[in-house]
């Protein structure tokens, strides 16, 4: 456990009890301060007396008032079950406040005939004096006490008065000794913010816990005030002072305390700073005259007043880099004369959120986080010297505010509780519990390796950031006080990632067994980069941002990180959701304008909320496959997070000859080996049987025709022998039915990415791998459509009549295409599966051989062309015929085809449909036979897996995604696990069925990677985290945990692995010999 005081008694402290609040307690000890603690706790068993204080009698009489106004209105709601105990309840706390009330009164006599008595005695000036210093020390000691009880409490629904508020607290932290909300001066309506004052410490850690609380259907945040509510207090006596007129015209301020590293700040960088208030029409900066110098002031006219009083009321008492700056209307030779007498400030028209510590609701903050934004964005703040700026880019440490802070001198490297297994896990929790209070934390993460005292953590955006430095900054945690600074983004992206690659990327450096819980670090790939540095630009500019991407689970999750990047620089900007299945360019719409602009038109009119469960569901699945396989992420291999794979590279890599670099696992990986494993060992085991089978020649026109036996065959010599010898010695052939009906060859269906798939590696003889890399070309080109897609269904929408006359002219689907369009209407087939996100392949323009890049290219548009044109199609008519003999009791039949309209069949060539003849015979007819023959057969294994059937088994089993398949299957190749036969057939080397082997060692556990099981489950779990049944976390520490669990047992008993592995010391790792079989 992590060391901390211990309170009530010897109780382990609680992360909230390790945070200190008493900035005065930086130098007691831990053993002092757990003496106190206890001390305190015995003090708070004892009955509590009323003690007088600083509190006013009026005060003392308000507040019983309110109390026994609460505790009547609580007793009217108590169930009139209680009977007659309830009312001898209520009868014994009346007495006891009747007996209070007598007391309080007999105390006030005593103390006022005491005070009378003093008042008697002469006193000389010397001592009056003193007596009043001392007096005026203890109210501030009892004023400085009280400020430290106190709380603030913002986000309040405008409805909720002091009652309500006290009741909310009383219940749920402790006994409260005051609430004071803040109202406005005119109207006396809530802004929206309150203090809430207790009588301990202990009710103010539990009044902080309840930050989120919900009051009036609305989440209140809580925060401690310390001085916030004497700086409210001067700067509300401040306006009633000095009111400012309202006008549309010119108000100055002045701004000083641009001293130390800010003498070197200039008029841009102020007017940067300043801007987000309003319109700046000067900035002066007053400077000695003899030497030029900054003399630490400054003095700036804003275009209108009401801007001007905004800018004082949020940064008076700025903090930058450690400085504070003061800000107050100019005065003297430098006012304008704008400072008013005419009146009092019109609150409405300044005031128009409806609350606020001083000018509106959370104004002072949000205006704040504006400046924050601004400054954090632009590089606008102060300018150090040129020794100071160098320093403070080698360490990284900011002079305005970032999302990211560093707690330091959070522990010790001599504190013996480092030692302690789960010292940093507990630490990093207590850290994300206490900074969620703040805002949104990102990540939190401790250098174990470095053990430097220090807690990075990253917040959603500047504002959070800022107000927890604001609160954490000289706290104390376990007795160390705490110093908080803002970091660059680049400083912790360098820091952070070193720190995970060092401790966790190399193959030796850290124990497998803490994978799965090891800090995960995300970043802006080096592609991306342009991309975020545009969103970032255009976020600062726009106050609206609509997501167009793709509506599926992947396209929710990059939406997502689009908002993270935007509300970087812009927490304030309104976020919407498209929702379209197909915006196609007009050329491919009807001329009607209504239609041409439908489908935009329509995500326009049903903007959502990007919905954070899609979003949820491929993180979640991104970090189960970090954490315990291998994940390929937008093209960047990663294998850094699996123990299983660290475990089996670090223990069995160099003790085989083999070109992999790294023996992964993976959940996808795996079982994609096993499916080729496991036809491999199919076919190994496989023993051939002999099998008979009788057939009838017949002969009619000079073409011999053959009548298959309606058993198929038989393993049985004899008995067919027997049936046979039956058809020889009778063998006239009886016509016992003659089937004649019209049929149908259905056209394709539209065109999805497994299909292309299956199609390209069987027709175009073009690997998966391969085919997705040729389609990406052709989509960048503008030449198809997006090539990963689940949907087989077209959306009404698409006008497909004009893509098809785009090709009228096309060399060599001109004709076909223009016997579509003569035919004037399209009615493809409609499939089963629509995601919703994106349109069936299709072509988008023509595309001529000469003008592709290669031959596979034009081949696999050649390809995509054909089928939409073959599903754009009718079907193919044709007449079946199929005759029935009957031979010696025995049945045998034969088909015959005449197809009348090939339609489709005549531009795709990949599916065959071709007419075979059948002799005439009539129902009744006898005839004998030409021949009846004896055939004999032997059973063979079944062939080899193709790169078809893999991706076949692989999408009924739920392996991989549309979008995934093609790298599984290239990713066993490229770990030397399967090669690839010229034909496409599919073999696993050594190394692949070792690897298996190894695996399905320990399916008597029931553990058998090599099965889709695991995977299949995921996947399950995937879409319940979509539709909102499970959290992410929790589905995460699920498969995090059975995966380690898993592994602590295969490395428990290492047996059965080392057995399988142990073959390859003897046999090529890379080999893949064809299967043996007997034959």
């Amino acid at each position: 456990m992590v060391s901390a005081y211990v309170a009530d008694g010897g109780r382990p402290a609680s992360p909230r009890e390790r945070w200190s609040r008493d900035r005065n307690d930086r130098g007691v000890s831990r053993s002092r301060r757990r003496h106190r603690s206890r001390s305190a706790s015995s003090r708070r068993s004892r009955p509590s007396r009323r003690h007088s204080g600083s509190a006013s009698p009026s005060r003392d009489r308000h507040e019983s008032s309110h109390r026994r106004r609460s505790r009547r209105s609580r007793s009217k709601r108590r169930s009139s079950s209680h009977g007659r105990e309830s009312s001898r309840r209520r009868s014994s706390r009346s007495d006891r406040r009747e007996r209070s009330a007598s007391s309080r009164r007999h105390r006030r006599s005593k103390e006022t005939s005491s005070k009378s008595r003093v008042q008697k005695a002469p006193l000389d000036p010397a001592d009056r004096a003193r007596l009043e210093q001392e007096q005026r020390r203890q109210r501030e000691i009892e004023e400085a006490q009280r400020e430290d009880l106190t709380v603030l409490v913002i986000n309040l629904h405008l409805n909720a008065d002091e009652r309500q508020i006290y009741e909310a607290f009383s219940d749920n932290a402790g006994k409260v000794r005051d609430v004071q909300c803040v109202r406005d001066a005119r109207s006396g309506r809530s802004k929206g913010v309150a203090y809430v004052e207790f009588y301990t410490q202990e009710s103010v850690i539990k009044a902080l816990a309840m930050n989120g609380f919900e009051l009036h259907g609305q989440r209140i945040r809580v925060q401690s005030s310390q001085a916030e509510k004497n700086r409210a207090a001067r700067a509300a006596k401040l306006i009633q002072q000095q009111t400012v007129e309202v006008a549309d015209s010119p108000f100055t301020i002045q701004v000083t305390g641009l001293t130390g590293s800010l003498s070197a700040i200039t008029e841009v960088e102020i007017q940067q700073m300043f801007s987000p208030f309003g319109t700046i029409i000067d900035v002066e900066i007053l400077r000695d005259p003899h030497s030029g110098l900054p003399l630490g002031q400054a003095f700036l006219k804003f275009k209108r007043a009401s801007e001007a009083k905004e800018a004082v009321s949020a940064m008076n008492g700025f903090d930058i880099g450690g400085q504070t700056i003061k800000v107050a209307y100019a005065t003297g030779a430098n006012a304008t004369g704008r400072l008013a007498s005419h009146g009092e400030v019109d609150i409405e028209r300044l005031d128009e959120d409806g609350g606020g510590l001083i000018s509106g609701a959370n104004n002072k903050i949000a205006l704040m986080h504006k400046l924050q934004r601004t400054t954090a964005a632009d590089g606008v703040g102060s300018q150090t010297p040129a020794h100071t700026t160098t320093n403070a880019a080698s360490t990284g440490i900011s002079n305005t505010p970032t999302c990211n802070v560093i707690l330091d001198n959070m522990f010790s490297a001599s504190d013996p509780a480092v030692a302690e297994p789960n010292f940093f896990t507990e630490v990093e929790e207590d850290v994300l519990e206490e900074c969620t209070k703040y805002g949104k934390v990102v990540k939190v993460y401790i250098n174990r390796a470095a053990v430097d005292g220090k807690v990075w953590v990253k917040f959603e955006n500047v504002l959070d950031a800022t107000v927890a430095f604001r609160s954490l900054n000289g706290r104390v945690f376990a007795g160390n006080t705490i110093k908080v600074e803002y970091v660059t983004e680049a400083h912790w992206q360098k820091t952070v990632r070193t720190a995970v690659q060092d401790l966790f990327e190399g193959t030796r450096c850290c124990s497998s067994a803490d994978l799965p819980a090891a800090p995960i670090f995300s970043a802006v790939s080096q592609d991306c980069r342009d991309i975020e540095k545009n969103l970032l630009h255009y976020s600062k500019k726009c106050s609206k941002l609509v997501l167009w991407l793709d509506c599926d689970r992947e396209g929710e999750a990059i939406a997502f990180e689009v908002i993270s990047v935007c509300k970087r620089v812009n927490s304030a900007i309104a976020i919407r959701r498209a929702i379209f299945s197909a915006v196609t360019s007009a050329s491919h719409r009807t001329t009607n304008d209504a239609a041409a602009e439908a489908d935009i038109e329509t995500a326009c009119a049903r903007l959502r909320d990007p919905n954070p469960n899609l979003a949820h569901a491929v993180e979640a699945r991104q970090e189960i496959d970090l954490r315990i396989g291998e994940r390929r992420h937008r093209g960047t291999p990663s294998h850094t997070g699996s123990s299983m794979t660290r475990f089996m590279t670090i223990k069995y890599k160099d003790g085989i000859n083999t070109q992999s670099k790294v023996l992964s696992y993976g959940p996808c990986q795996i079982p994609t080996l096993g499916f080729v494993v496991e036809r491999f060992r199919e076919i190994e085991s496989f023993v051939a049987e002999d099998f008979w089978s009788i057939q009838v020649h017949v002969e009619r026109d000079a073409t011999s025709h053959v009548f298959q036996w309606d058993r198929v065959r038989l393993f049985d010599r004899l008995a067919v022998l027997t049936l046979y010898e039956a058809c020889l010695q009778n063998p006239t052939a009886k016509v016992t039915h003659v089937n004649n009906r019209s049929t149908k060859r259905y056209p394709p269906l539209p065109l999805d990415t497994v299909a292309m798939h299956k199609d390209a590696a069987h027709y175009l003889k073009i690997s998966s791998h391969e085919s997705m890399q040729l389609a990406e070309a052709l989509y960048n080109k503008g030449y198809i459509s997006y090539p990963r897609t689940e949907t087989n269904i077209f959306p009404s929408s698409m006008n497909l009549m004009e893509i098809v006359r785009q090709f009228a002219d096309h060399p060599l689907f001109g004709p076909y295409a223009a016997r579509l369009v003569q035919r004037g209407e399209v009615l493809p087939r409609k499939g089963t599966k629509n995601d919703e996100a994106h349109p069936p392949i299709h072509p988008v323009k023509p595309l001529r051989r000469e003008e592709a890049e290669s031959e596979k290219s034009w081949t696999l548009y050649d390809y995509i062309t054909r089928r939409f044109l073959a599903c754009c199609s009718p079907a193919a008519l044709g007449d079946e015929s199929i005759i029935f003999l009957d031979v010696a009791g025995e049945g045998f039949h034969s088909k015959g085809l005449i197809v009348r309209e090939r339609n489709w069949l005549d531009i795709y060539p990949y599916s065959q449909w071709n007419g075979r003849f059948i002799p005439a015979l009539n129902q009744g007819e006898e005839f004998i036979p030409q021949k009846i023959l004896l055939a004999e057969g032997r059973t063979r294994p079944p062939g080899l897996l193709t790169e078809t059937n893999l991706i076949e088994l692989m999408s009924r089993h739920g392996i991989g995604t549309d979008a995934t398949m093609h790298e599984h299957i290239q990713k066993v190749q490229d770990r030397h696990y399967v090669v690839k036969q010229p034909n496409f057939t599919l073999i696993p080397t050594n190394l692949g069925k070792a690897i298996h082997r190894a695996f399905k060692g320990y399916r008597h556990a029931a553990i058998d990677l090599t099965k889709p099981n695991l995977r299949a489950n995921m996947e399950s779990d995937m879409c319940s985290i979509a539709d909102g049944e499970k959290q992410k976390q929790q589905v995460v520490s699920q498969y995090a945990q059975q995966m380690k669990d898993i592994f602590l047992y295969i490395n428990h008993n290492i047996d059965a692995f080392d057995s399988a592995m142990n073959v390859l010391r003897e046999v090529s790792p890379d080999e893949a010999p064809m299967p043996r079989y007997v034959a």
